[in-house]
């Protein structure tokens, strides 16, 4: 402190740090004078400023000044605010600023006594961040024109792009409006790093990655992928795309006798059998690749069997048939693979299929041939072994009559156990055929009926025979019928003969029963009210209706026993008149007496 003394009076010299008023040129000192009557030392806050972004609205700071007197203005008394930010007198700090950098400046504070404090201030107005986008740009093929842009974003545009490290491929450049063009000569992944500089020089910076893929080079493989041992082969590679000359090779291994060459050319004499797996690699000029998988198959001829087909057999006929075969070399041999051959035939190895077949049916199986060199062929068959003739016995059935149990047995030839069946027509009714062939019943109906029964042996071979019956009908007898008595109730049943079928009966035509009787139901029936002797005409129908015979019938109708009362008459006397009447029963008859045997008294008569 420095004592001093002005006109007025004394004078007071003070040198204070740096949150005083600076009145020198000493680094973070300043010097205050004060009048004897003495300025208070106040302060000015904040201490520091936040940062301020480019072209964005400043987080609107109020300056406050204490240890003064009254209300404080305050003002720029040193250097100056950037562009868009400005002051007010009551100490707000706002504004958008529109310029970049650190700006430093005074503000002075001056109470209402004129007292006056100062504090410095550097306002640092930051550029935005500013972003490069793709990061990774859409891949580029090798020898293809390639166009990709980029593009900045969150400051002020125009934007300049560069390239500040890294490498581009070959033929493409960056533009400085950030497009990336150009036509890629070489392959592999390139990192680089690109600047964006904005209009008011801020810059922001991206690692970019751009992969360049090779051209794609599509191998075609030949068509023909076939050869034969000992006979000269060959097919040819092609690709489509790649750059330039294209050199076809392969790792894999080949046939003995064959070889691939540069242009893409398989050829050779193959002498080794089988299947080889070949890896086919074409390569252009810019090292850029294609393959394909491709498989050569070196086979054997093919050694042909004849006959194509077979002549068929005969069960239990013996059969023999000589198999050949073409393009053969050395001794060849025959099997059968797969499949099996009938029961009883064989083949030998020299081809010679022969012997007796046991079974019939149709057969399916695969002959191979085998030659010297290995190589072989095949032939499918299917042979046919057809049932011998199956024959019934006996070729005709006896005839029989309707009613009449019938029996017979059939038989066949072939293998047993044989099965029999109808297989047209029908049976008579009530005969049965039974599987082991025992045709039985009781034919229930007369006629001439046609039916064919097939025959089945084990081995499904089968015969079939027409046969007829005719079955007649028996003679019908019908028993006598019991006496019937006048004015008296009669019921009898009919009863014919055979009695193996039910009949129906019925009054012949022109025919008629005695009086008060009649048919129903196959009985006679009711109360005759005549006496005699009645012969009449049944019909019988029997056997389902085809039988019919009509039958003479003779019915009796006697007369009851007649009772005359009184048993005795009472005594008459001679000379008096006399008067008795005579009943007869049963009643209901109209009677007539009349004296039979002896004589009446004289004078006496009976009435009719």
């Amino acid at each position: 402190m420095f004592n001093g003394t002005d006109p007025n009076g004394a004078w007071k010299l003070f040198i204070f740090d740096d949150q005083g008023f600076s009145s020198g040129s000493l680094p973070g000192w300043s010097l205050t004078i004060f009048s004897s009557g003495g300025c208070p030392r106040f302060t000015i806050t904040p201490a520091s400023l936040p940062e301020a972004v480019l072209n964005t609205p400043f987080t609107t700071t109020t300056l406050e000044s204490s240890g003064g007197t009254g209300i404080y203005t305050f003002r720029i008394t040193a250097g100056a605010l950037p562009n868009g930010i400005t002051l007010t007198t009551t100490g707000v700090l706002s504004g958008t600023p529109t310029v970049p950098g650190i700006f430093n400046f005074t503000v002075t504070a001056t109470d209402q006594n004129g007292c006056t404090w100062q504090r410095a201030y550097a306002l640092n107005v930051a550029c935005p961040l500013i972003t490069i986008v793709p990061q990774t740009l859409p891949a580029a093929t090798i020898g293809q024109n390639y166009n990709a842009a980029l593009q900045s974003s969150g400051s002020a545009g125009p934007y300049t792009f560069s390239k500040l490290a890294g490498n581009l491929p070959n033929g493409v450049a960056l533009n400085p409006n950030g497009t990336l063009s150009g036509t890629p000569m070489q392959s592999g992944f390139f990192a680089f790093t690109v600047q964006a500089l904005d209009a008011n020089g801020c810059t922001g910076t991206q690692d970019i990655t751009l992969q360049v893929n090779c051209q794609s080079i599509t191998v075609n493989a030949p068509a023909n992928n076939t050869g034969v041992i000992g006979e000269p082969f060959s097919a040819a590679f092609t690709q489509i795309g790649g750059a330039s000359t294209t050199i076809f090779t392969t790792s894999s291994k080949l046939p003995t006798g064959v070889t691939l060459v540069g242009n893409g050319s398989l050829s050779g004499t193959p002498m080794e059998t089988g299947s080889f797996p070949i890896i086919v690699k074409a390569t252009d000029s810019n090292g850029c690749t294609g393959t394909i998988n491709y498989t050569l198959t070196v086979a054997c001829p093919q050694l042909s069997i004849s006959p194509a087909t077979l002549p068929a057999a005969t069960r239990g006929v013996t059969y023999s048939q000589a198999l050949t075969v073409a393009n053969a070399i050395g001794t060849t041999g025959f099997t059968v693979t797969p499949g099996s051959l009938p029961t009883g035939l064989t083949l030998s190895s020299a081809g010679l299929l022969s012997g007796v077949p046991t079974q019939a049916g149709s057969f399916t199986f695969t002959v191979t041939v085998t030659d010297s060199r290995g190589c072989g062929g095949s032939q499918s068959y299917t042979l046919v072994v057809n049932c011998p003739a199956v024959t019934l016995s006996p070729a005709s059935l006896p005839n029989s009559q309707a009613g009449i149990a019938y029996t017979q047995q059939l038989t066949a030839n072939g293998i047993s156990p044989h099965s029999f069946t109808v297989m047209g027509g029908n049976l008579p009714t009530g005969l049965t055929l039974a599987a082991n062939g025992a045709l039985t019943g009781t034919p229930g109906a007369a006629g001439n009926f046609i039916f064919t029964i097939k025959v089945t042996d084990a081995q499904g071979c089968t015969g079939t025979q027409s046969y007829s019956i005719n079955l007649t009908c028996p003679a019908i007898t019908l028993a006598a019928l019991p006496a019937a008595t006048a004015g008296v109730n009669y019921n009898v049943n009919l009863m014919a003969t055979p009695t193996s079928t039910n009949y129906s009966f019925a009054v012949a035509a022109g025919a008629s029963l005695p009086s008060g009787l009649s048919l129903i139901n196959g009985g006679i029936s009711g109360i005759p009210t005549q006496a005699g002797t009645f012969p009449f005409n049944i019909v019988a129908t029997g056997f389902g209706g085809t039988c019919v015979q009509t039958l003479p019938v003779t019915l009796v109708v006697n007369c009851p026993t007649v009772a005359i009362a009184p048993v005795a008459l009472p005594d008459g006397q001679f000379g008096t008149a006399y008067n008795a009447s005579l009943s007869a029963a049963p009643a209901g008859g109209a009677y007539t007496f009349a004296v039979t045997n002896g004589a009446l008294p004289p004078g006496l008569t009976l009435q009719a």
